[in-house]
């Protein structure tokens, strides 16, 4: 039984083997040639199908598929001499032709064989090829908008060719190079040359490229071997920036001494980041130093710390950066930017304190006071008629002086009866390096709230027909004028302090702070103040309608009372001389007796003289 079945078997394989091959009892290739070109060095393989009608044999020829070998080996494989979307008379005597590459170097008889269900063909054909020559260890670099391509020579190669250059989409191969869409950029470089730049500086480019070099030889050029002469990975070549679209806003908080950078929204797109550049003026160009933070381009905000002892203005940018680089560095009006914004980290950046008072000779002399440890610094001084300043339109410049003076005086050539001033500070602060002006105008601070008055009536001085010199006890004489502030140091407890004129006045009256000018006296033209406590005097010097009115002061280690009024004539009188000596309590109380009695006997003496006047 199953020894019938085998045979039932084998009668039907039999029968499916004789159906098989029957469709090509014979080769249908009528023409099979080998030709070997010796300026390409390739093997032209031609191949025609036979003339039939014979619908079954072309269904079978559409079918089949077909193995080219040389000397034996297998060169090409699965080869359709007709396709099954052919009609039958597109079949009928089609002509295939091939084309294979001989190994390099070789000098021989090569037999190729068409194979496939019965043997089809052959046909020998002698092949001589030279040496394969390419470069080695091509490399291509991009920067700054430049591509570079670099290669090696092999030792020994000949010099008898020149090299071209291509650039394609898809990595070369022996087998697609002929196929190949590929541009090329240089033919004839010159043998020898191990590299190639491309400059992209003129242009936007935003691509991948392989890059191939090939040997050119005068007649051919060879593509045998794409190897180490083509790149296996594209380059990225991108001098395209990425755009930030948006805006920017800075706000300062003086109670963290932060900076908040906001804008909106950030962008999700991988390979990106977000640079944050700062700078003391306005920015056109951004430059590497000016950079302060990298961020991920997905953030919406950033905050800086703002160093202590700093007072300045920041003008603020972003861009958005690649993961190669390209960055927009030229800012333009729809850049993302915004500045000045003032940070300070001090406690005073402005004078304080400011006062305006109109002097007796039509002067208006401002003062202030300085806090700001920036004395140095330019105190600019502005003036307004139209109403306080509170910013610098409408409003006159006047000449600089220096903060640190603290005392400023102007004659207003075009004096009003409403003037208003301000100061404000152009300095360097901190590490800050550039001098800026700060425009901070705070009013009651640095700016004038209420107006002064530059048309009051000036009042000419006429020079006093006397003079009026003081003296310290062991101190130096002094000069006094009409207004004068005379500080005479630390005294010790019982020094005397000498007043006296030249010529002896009608009057002598003194005063303290907050007190009215007290009663005369001295009337001969001089008097003394015993130094008991640190004191501050008024002193009005007065003979006939002329007066002179001075300030004197001095400190005293200890207080204990009252200084005590006394009126000897002082020892010296002239400037320069050496000090009075120290008197004794009995000198001072006969000497004051005396001028008493003097006094006295003057004036009863030119009491008649009086009384003839009057009469």
């Amino acid at each position: 039984m199953r020894s019938n079945l085998i045979l039932a078997l084998l009668v039907l394989l039999s029968g499916f083997s004789a159906l098989a091959s029957a469709d090509f009892q014979t080769s249908p290739v009528s023409t099979f040639t080998a030709t070997f070109d010796t300026e390409s060095e390739e093997t032209l393989i031609s191949i025609q199908v036979i003339t039939t009608n014979d619908a079954d044999l072309l269904d079978s020829l559409k079918q089949a598929k077909w193995n080219l070998t040389r000397n034996g080996a297998i060169v090409l494989s699965e080869i359709s001499l007709c396709s099954v979307e052919m009609l039958n008379s597109e079949c009928s005597s089609r002509w295939v032709n091939l084309s294979i590459t001989p190994p390099p170097g070789v000098d021989e008889s090569a037999v190729y064989e068409l194979n496939g269900e019965i043997f089809a063909g052959s046909d020998s054909t002698t092949e001589t090829t030279s040496e394969i020559y390419a470069v080695e260890n091509l490399q291509a670099v991009y920067l700054n908008d430049i591509t570079t391509i670099s290669w090696d020579y092999p030792l020994g190669i000949p010099m008898n060719h020149s090299l071209a250059i291509y650039r394609h989409n898809e990595a070369a191969t022996g087998d697609n190079w002929g196929s190949l869409t590929k541009e090329l950029l240089q033919l004839g470089l010159s043998a020898g040359s191990t590299n190639f730049t491309i400059d992209y500086s003129e242009e936007d480019v935003e691509t991948l490229y392989y890059y191939s070099v090939t040997i050119v030889y005068a007649t051919s050029e060879d593509t045998r071997f794409l190897g180490s002469n083509t790149l296996s990975e594209p380059l990225v070549e991108d001098n395209t920036a990425p755009i930030f679209i948006g805006e920017l806003s800075a706000t300062f908080n003086s109670t963290t001494d932060t900076t908040l950078l906001d804008w909106g929204e950030g962008v999700d797109e991988a390979g990106l980041v977000i640079n944050i550049y700062r700078s003391s003026m306005e920015m056109e160009l951004l430059y590497e130093f000016d950079q302060v933070a990298t961020v991920e381009a997905s953030h919406s905000n950033h905050e800086l710390m703002i160093p202590f002892s700093e007072h300045r203005q920041s003008w603020y940018a972003i861009t958005l950066e690649d993961q190669i680089g390209n960055e927009v560095l030229l800012l333009s009006e729809s850049s993302p930017s915004t500045g000045p914004i003032i940070e300070t980290t001090i406690d005073s950046s402005t004078i304080t304190d400011l006062a305006a008072e109109r002097l007796q000779n039509g002067d208006i002399s401002l003062t202030w006071s300085d806090s700001t440890g920036n004395s140095d610094s330019i105190a600019r001084v502005w003036r307004s008629i139209s109403g306080p300043i509170e910013g610098f339109d409408d409003v006159e410049e006047l000449p600089p002086t220096n903060v640190g003076a603290i005392a400023y005086t102007h004659d207003p050539l075009d004096s009003v009866q409403s003037a208003w001033y301000a100061i404000t500070i152009e300095g360097a602060w901190g590490s800050q390096q550039i001098p800026w002006h700060d425009e901070t105008l705070i009013p009651d601070v640095n700016s004038l709230s209420a107006p002064v008055d530059e048309t009051e009536e000036v009042i000419v001085e006429t020079e006093a027909n006397f003079t009026v010199k003081i003296q310290a006890e062991g101190g130096q004489v002094w000069n006094i004028n009409d207004g004068s502030k005379r500080i005479l140091g630390v005294l010790e407890p019982g020094n005397i302090v000498w007043i006296w004129t030249t010529p002896e006045v009608h009057s002598i009256t003194y005063g303290q702070e907050n007190q009215t000018i007290g009663s005369p006296i001295g009337q001969n033209g001089s008097f003394a103040l015993k130094v008991i406590q640190t004191d501050n005097y008024w002193i009005l010097v007065q003979q006939g309608d002329q007066d002179i009115f001075f300030e004197v002061s001095w400190t005293v280690i200890e207080a204990t009372e009252e200084p005590q009024i006394d009126d000897p004539e002082p020892k010296t009188t002239v400037e320069g001389h050496e000090p009075a000596q120290e008197r004794t309590i009995a000198v001072y109380i006969i000497g004051t007796l005396m001028i008493i009695l003097f006094g006295f006997l003057i004036v009863m003496l030119k009491q008649p003289e009086y009384l003839e006047e009057e009469e």
